[in-house]
């Protein structure tokens, strides 16, 4: 089952007896199929309760009461909320890439936005980045996501370690934390016997220089080994 309670909360198209709804069924496990984005596989339920939905209201308590995985964004999140979380074991996958982009554009360049959508952009986008520190003080699980979709992905290194959060932490976030999270810790997120030969290197050492995140030497997917302007290569083949 995948379950999002993301966009349409964020839009305000769910009543708060919808919203319940979905918070039973996340508890129940009782839906028989739903589209969903950062959601754990099989039985995953993501929580994306931004915009006018604040995380103190029932749009977030609820599902996370009810055992959602993950609660993305946390723009309005109180020490509260962020130790219901860590009771319950979900993650938070903050995203302050997609803020970060978007708070950069409304100040830049405001008439490339919708009518009314810099403003808001502006007096919200930073809540995110400023929440982060009290989730890391609260011992909440974090994953790694950007919600970008195109653009620069390893952005989210470098702000999470400006957060607070060290180097290694940000390599597990989007890793081990990231695969048990989807539900796939059994086959990815580590380097280990039975697992996926998925591994991204770099010339220098991240954990001393988070810019190395920025610049990977290569991506070896399923043990195939790919380089900018190159023929992938099985590990090993040169």
């Amino acid at each position: 089952m995948r379950i999002s309670l993301g966009g349409m909360i964020r839009r305000g198209f769910l009543s708060s007896e919808e919203r319940k709804e979905l918070a039973r069924v996340a508890r129940d496990g009782s839906a028989a199929s739903s589209t969903c984005s950062n959601s754990r596989v099989p039985d995953g339920v993501a929580s994306a309760p931004n915009g006018a939905e604040r995380l103190e209201s029932p749009g977030a308590v609820d599902p996370i009461q009810a055992g959602v995985d993950s609660v993305e964004h946390s723009s309005f999140a109180t020490a509260e909320t962020f130790a219901l979380m860590k009771a319950h074991g979900t993650y938070l996958v903050p995203t302050l890439t997609i803020y970060d982009v978007a708070y950069a554009a409304a100040r830049e360049h405001p008439e490339l936005l919708a009518p009314g959508t810099a403003a808001k952009e502006l007096a919200n986008d930073q809540l995110p980045k400023k929440n982060f520190p009290l989730a890391l003080k609260s011992g909440v699980k974090v994953a790694y996501g950007t919600d970008l979709g195109e653009g620069d992905h390893a952005m989210e290194f470098g702000l999470l370690i400006q957060g607070g959060m060290s180097p290694m932490d940000a390599i597990f976030a989007a890793t081990r934390n990231a695969a048990d999270l989807i539900g796939a810790s059994d086959r990815i997120g580590a380097v280990a016997p039975g697992h996926e030969a998925d591994i991204v290197a770099t010339d220098g050492n991240p954990l001393s220089d988070s810019a190395q995140f920025e610049h990977v030497t290569f991506v070896m997917k399923g043990g195939v080994v790919y380089r900018q302007g190159r023929q992938p290569t099985a590990a090993g083949g040169g």
